[in-house]
């Protein structure tokens, strides 16, 4: 009997452990170039959830690219700003549970 609940015990917690890993959150991320598809360091990537308002903020690094992660499901709006560039929007942006989505 105690070898049985054992290994009830065991098949429990290797079900659980893979499952408590898991985030609900997902991530938007991209690379900022210019027209002559140079990256550009220093652009202020901002998402908004529609739904909510609430944003967050990124800078683009040497190479161009930018994360933000930990975004919760919903539809977000992209901006990507820098003086002298023309400011950028991508709205619609859906992010799903466990998603990276690409907006360059």
């Amino acid at each position: 009997m105690i070898r049985r609940s054992s290994l009830l015990l065991l098949l429990l917690l290797a079900t659980w452990l893979p499952a408590a890993a898991q985030d609900s959150r997902g991530s938007i991320s991209g690379r900022a170039v210019d027209q002559s598809g140079s990256s550009v360091t220093g652009v202020q990537v901002r998402a908004t959830n529609t739904g909510t308002g609430a944003s967050v903020d990124a800078e683009t690094n040497d190479s161009g690219n930018y994360t933000l992660p930990f975004l919760l499901p919903g539809i977000y709006n992209v901006t990507a700003e820098l003086t002298g560039f023309q400011k950028l929007e991508r709205k619609g942006v859906e992010v799903r549970v466990n998603d990276s989505v690409t907006v360059d």
